[in-house]
């Protein structure tokens, strides 16, 4: 009992101190999109996203009464983090009823975070508690098919989820899937499972469309949130950014904690079976760009799945319970202790100083008049100024081609005659890659109507206009 207390302790202290003092991402879209929504900025209208915007409705109620401080983000970054940690626990110790499993399921969670690059606020971290409880509900509703109150919940989870990112597509077709092969002999049953499932989407769909027609953006919302993303997006230019054998690499010591329920699954477990499709339809928002933040839910439900099965697995090997938590300790301290060192300390990514100075110099020089092209766009809330353009757009070559938003921001700029642009050159690669992409519509204008002006730093430039 001792010793499950102490581990449960220091699992949590050790997430809450790995976010404190390692270095957090404060991703630009985080701070930018609720600055400018809570600026006279319209979502899906005045600014481009391609998200469902239960986040960032979120995001700009916060922004109202907080501000759009890097501290934000980590605060939000370390609660959620703790709002996982728990429902890891607790779900765990309901699904497995262990107290002792339920402590290897966060220590596993808790001891990994960093390592899938979980100290950052983004969409799939905001979306885990949601998914975990989907998880929870479903798997019981697995279990016990007469317990439709279970699935409704279930639903409902699922439906939050999806409207926060639309990745979570995967986990209702697996939850789908699952339906039409537990009652494939019933089609009563099929129906109606499948009617309690579509009524949380469509009620949440229905919600959202009215507050976007109130807000005058309705097409807006249906267009980048529905049709581009579902039907132009997997074929736009530069979001595919596939994993090297590296990055592949160092996903497969974390995996092998998933050994165990690959043996059961192979015994054909059915409760192992759905588990497992669970986990990896939780994981398919990392494809295409391959970064580890996007397995945030993955790692949640990992820690809850696999620790009763390495457990059991522990068991036949002649590992005990104290053996196992010392072997995780002792991987984990040869794999992601030498990545936390690397991180620790370190200044916040992409408000780094160096961020600050440039800001101060725009702020002396009086370049507040400016458009960002290529250039970092958190200069807009270090400056306290806005984009003279709209619609706003990254500089993404996923959203700028292929549509006419750079003959509309072309308008825009030519309307508007910003006096200065803040620019950073292009690597000189050429491609759609985020760095190597010239919008060309959008880089002739500005090079026939701007000329440099002073070099702030070897990579940020301003430009003012000729006449």
């Amino acid at each position: 009992m001792k010793l499950y207390f102490i581990c449960l302790i220091s699992s949590i202290f050790f997430l809450i101190f790995s976010i404190l003092l390692t270095q957090h991402t404060a991703w630009i879209e985080i701070l930018l999109y609720p600055y400018l929504m809570n600026n006279g900025f319209i979502l899906y209208k005045d600014l481009v996203v391609q998200y469902n915007p239960l986040m960032l409705w979120f995001l700009q109620i916060m922004g109202s009464f907080f501000g759009y401080s890097p501290n934000i983000s980590l605060l939000l970054t370390l609660i959620l983090a703790l709002i996982n940690c728990t429902l890891i626990y607790l779900i765990s110790k309901k699904l497995w009823n262990s107290k002792v499993i339920a402590v290897i399921s966060v220590l596993i969670f808790s001891l990994w975070f960093t390592y899938f690059e979980g100290n950052g606020l983004w969409f799939e971290l905001f979306q885990t508690p949601f998914i975990l409880g989907s998880f929870y509900f479903s798997y019981r509703y697995i279990l016990n098919t007469k317990k439709v109150s279970y699935l409704l919940l279930g639903s409902i989870l699922l439906a939050v989820s999806f409207f926060i990112k639309q990745s979570a597509l995967w986990l209702i077709l697996v939850l789908v899937g699952w339906l039409f092969y537990t009652f494939k002999k019933s089609w009563a049953k099929l129906t109606g499972g499948l009617s309690i499932l579509i009524i949380p989407f469509t009620a949440l769909f229905i919600l959202t469309s009215l507050v976007a027609s109130l807000g005058n953006y309705l097409f807006d919302y249906w267009k980048w949130a529905y049709s581009f993303t579902f039907l132009q997006f997997p074929l736009s230019h530069g979001h595919r950014d596939y994993p090297t054998i590296s990055q592949v690499t160092k996903l497969t010591i974390p995996l092998a904690i998933l050994l165990p329920v690959i043996i059961e699954i192979y015994r054909k477990n059915k409760k192992a079976i759905f588990m497992f499709l669970f986990l990896i339809a939780s994981g398919m928002s990392v494809f295409p760009r391959w970064e580890l933040f996007h397995l945030q839910p993955f790692l949640a439900i990992m820690s809850v799945i696999s620790a009763p099965f390495a457990a059991s697995w522990a068991k036949r090997v002649a590992l005990n319970k104290k053996m196992l938590i010392a072997l995780v300790i002792i991987i984990w301290a040869l794999v992601v202790g030498r990545q936390i060192v690397r991180f620790w300390d370190k200044p916040v990514r992409f408000l780094e100083p160096e961020i600050y100075q440039i800001a101060e110099k725009i702020l002396e020089k009086e370049y507040k008049n400016f458009y960002a092209f290529n250039a970092p766009d958190q200069l807009y809330i270090l400056t306290g100024t806005l984009p003279p353009v709209k619609p706003y757009v990254q500089n993404f070559a996923w959203l700028l081609e292929g549509n006419n938003l750079q003959e509309k921001i072309v308008i825009s700029l030519d309307n508007q005659r910003p006096q200065f642009i803040i620019f950073s050159p292009f690597s000189g690669k050429g491609g759609y890659q985020i760095g190597d992409y010239r919008p060309k519509l959008i880089g002739d204008y500005i090079d026939q109507n701007y000329s440099l002006k002073e070099k702030l730093t070897e990579n940020i430039w301003v430009l003012e206009r000729k006449n």
